[in-house]
């Protein structure tokens, strides 16, 4: 009876070694499994050529000062791809393939040639910031009605785009909530702001307005204004 208590005590004392043992190895595998998943979204490919070797990896990919715009053809390719920065790439045209791209947030398409998005560009629906900033060809009428159908983008840069004036349709863009309107020639304050109910942030300095900052503060009450 003495031994069967032993093995007993034993047996059980084995037993609680290899559940922390098993439990430290488990938390050893996730925490490396954890850290090679954050290197991976954590990567930034600059290059096409090091980005094509594995397209269903790749989540960030910046292009930035690109030359050769054949790069376009091959962007269909990167089906997970989250971040897209195509600054002052010389482009004048988005591909039709770019409504491929359902898994971005955040597309930077600043100091290009770009005038009109193509139609499907509102089929990005998970895109949540773009970049239009240094675009001096841009339609914002027609850019408008495309992005007013894209109810995740909450954040839009407009910067020196010698804007005069904001388009009548701009009052549709109601899921912004972050406007990037500096560096431009606006004047007056856009009546179409009033309207834009979900926006809290708005950027407006480096622009010759006429009427007064304690006017604008008291007339956009709750909007912060970064004068």
């Amino acid at each position: 009876m003495l031994i069967d208590k032993m093995n007993l005590k034993n047996y059980t004392k084995w037993n609680k070694t290899h559940l922390v043992l098993i439990f430290i190895c488990t938390i050893a595998v996730c925490l490396q499994s954890n850290k090679s998943l954050a290197q991976a979204v954590e990567k930034e490919y600059t290059t096409l050529e090091d980005a094509l070797i594995d397209p269903d990896k790749v989540v960030r990919l910046n292009l930035e000062n690109q030359s050769n715009t054949l790069f376009l053809k091959q962007l269909f390719k990167f089906k997970n791809l989250e971040y897209l920065n195509l600054r002052n790439t010389k482009i004048k045209t988005l591909p039709q393939e770019i409504n491929t791209l359902n898994k971005l947030k955040v597309l930077d398409l600043g100091d290009n040639y770009i005038s009109v998005l193509p139609k499907n560009f509102s089929e990005l629906r998970n895109l949540t910031e773009l970049y239009l900033d240094h675009e001096k060809d841009i339609k914002l009428a027609e850019d408008f009605e495309i992005l007013s159908k894209m109810q995740s983008l909450r954040i839009l840069h407009l910067e020196n785009n010698n804007i005069t004036k904001l388009p009548k349709n701009f009052n549709k863009l109601n899921q912004i909530e972050k406007l990037y309107l500096n560096d431009n020639k606006l004047k007056n304050m856009p009546y179409e702001l009033k309207e834009l109910k979900n926006l809290k942030f708005l950027d407006i300095h480096h622009n010759p307005i006429i009427i007064p900052v304690d006017v604008i503060k008291k007339t956009y009450g709750g909007l912060k204004i970064n004068f």
